[in-house]
């Protein structure tokens, strides 16, 4: 779902509201999910400006080393295959995750929790990404 909201003349602010599917979804259904996402950034004149929000299921991990144009320091727990994928969309459109750039308890940093054998682990991250083109 996108919302265009005008800024000034001919030029907006693009609101994109996407939920990527779940971990254990058909791969070929998560790649539809990208390619329409991308699709839908691509297409967007570079006079706008883009704020992509919404929940990506996936967890982009800690390693800000390597990862460090795209996640900041406080990322959660380890990374997931669906994290990985979302990584790479976001080194490829040059935006950060920004909801790993606050220094909050984990359990404020994703979207729900489920209950282990052992222990609450976290499953899913609430992604905020912002990109000006």
């Amino acid at each position: 779902m996108t919302l265009w909201l005008p800024l000034a003349k001919n030029c907006y602010t693009i609101l994109i509201s996407a939920y990527a599917p779940t971990l254990d979804s058909e791969e070929d259904m998560k790649g539809r999910f990208y390619d329409t996402l991308m699709a839908t950034i691509r297409n967007t004149p570079s006079s706008n400006k883009i704020i992509l929000l919404g929940d990506f299921n996936a967890r982009g991990g800690r390693n800000h080393e390597i990862w460090q144009e795209v996640i900041g320091r406080h990322g959660i727990r380890n990374m997931n295959r669906n994290g990985l994928r979302l990584l790479s969309v976001c080194v490829e459109l040059g935006v950060i995750i920004t909801n790993t750039t606050f220094q909050f308890r984990d359990m404020y940093k994703t979207s729900w929790m489920h209950t282990g054998m052992l222990s609450i682990s976290s499953s899913s991250d609430t992604v905020i990404c912002v990109t000006c083109s």
